[in-house]
C-alpha cells in the first residue's frame, strides 16, 4: 500500500500525476485552492481504483492548510509518498515587478514546499521512510530573461532537496528533484510562450514522476532534468 500526497493537483502536471499514479494499491491527499477542480480530480481517481481519496483546499502557502493535510495523511497507510507541485510563475523586468507578487512566489515555490516536507518528516522517520518528489524547473539550472525570482525559488528548492538528501536518506528517506522543460500548462500566457505543440505534456511529467515513486529502494534518483525533444525552448 501507498499514501500519496500531491499539492497542486487541481490541473497540469498534478491532476495528470494523480491519474497516472491511481490504482488498487494506493490512496491520495489531494491539494489545491480550487474546490471543484480538486473533486472532479478526485472522482476520476476513484473511478481508476484508488480505494481511498481525500481533498484538502487551500493554499499551502497557509500552515494551518499544511497542519491539516499532515492531519489527514496520518490516518492513511502505507508507504509515504510527497509530490511538492504547487508552483506559480510570472516574468518580467525585475525592477518593474511588483514586491508582493515575487514575495508570494518565493513563498508559493520555495516555503510552502519546505513547509509541507517539515510537517511530514516526521510521519516519515516513524515510519521508518518515504519518497519526497520537489517538481522544479529546467530554471533552476539555466539562465532566462526576466526569471530572477522564479529561478531563485527554484534553485533554492533544488539545492534544500540536496541537503535534505544528505541529511535523511540513511533513515531511508530519499528526495528527488524533477526539473522539467517547458510544460504545456495554464501557467503560460498564450502568445508569450514556445509553440505547445513542441512543449513537454503533462502526461510526459507525470510519467517521469511515477517511475521515481516506483524506484526500487537500492537504489536513490537524486535529480532528473526532462527536456522537450528540441531541448529548452
Amino acid at each position: 500500500m501507498r499514501r500519496v500526497l500531491i499539492t497542486g493537483a487541481s490541473a497540469g502536471i498534478g491532476r495528470a500525476t494523480a491519474l497516472e499514479l491511481a490504482n488498487p494499491e494506493t490512496s491520495f491527499v489531494l491539494n489545491a485552492r480550487s474546490a471543484d477542480k480538486l473533486e472532479a480530480v478526485r472522482s476520476k481517481v476513484l473511478n481508476l481504483g484508488s480505494p481511498q481519496v481525500e481533498v484538502v483546499r487551500g493554499s499551502v502557502a497557509d500552515r494551518e492548510i499544511v497542519e491539516i493535510i499532515g492531519t489527514v495523511m496520518s490516518q492513511l497507510s502505507g508507504e509515504l509518498v510527497v509530490i511538492n507541485n504547487a508552483g506559480t510563475a510570472a516574468f518580467g523586468a525585475f525592477h518593474e515587478a511588483d514586491f508582493e507578487m515575487w514575495s508570494d512566489m518565493l513563498c508559493t515555490n520555495l516555503t510552502s514546499s519546505l513547509s509541507v516536507i517539515h510537517r511530514l518528516l516526521p510521519l516519515m522517520l516513524e515510519a521508518g521512510g518515504g519518497r519526497v518528489i520537489n517538481v522544479l524547473s529546467v530554471a533552476a539550472e539555466h539562465v532566462f530573461n526576466g526569471a530572477a525570482v522564479y529561478s531563485a525559488s527554484k534553485a533554492g528548492l533544488r539545492q534544500a532537496t540536496k541537503c535534505l538528501n544528505a541529511e535523511y536518506r540513511a533513515k531511508g528517506i530519499t528526495f528527488t528533484s524533477l526539473l522539467p522543460g517547458a510544460v504545456d500548462t495554464d501557467l503560460w500566457e498564450d502568445g508569450k510562450c514556445p509553440p505547445r505543440e513542441q512543449m513537454l505534456t503533462t502526461k510526459a511529467v507525470a510519467e517521469a514522476i511515477a517511475q521515481i515513486v516506483n524506484t526500487l529502494k537500492d537504489r536513490v534518483v537524486e535529480e532528473i532534468i526532462l527536456t522537450p525533444p528540441l531541448g529548452i525552448l
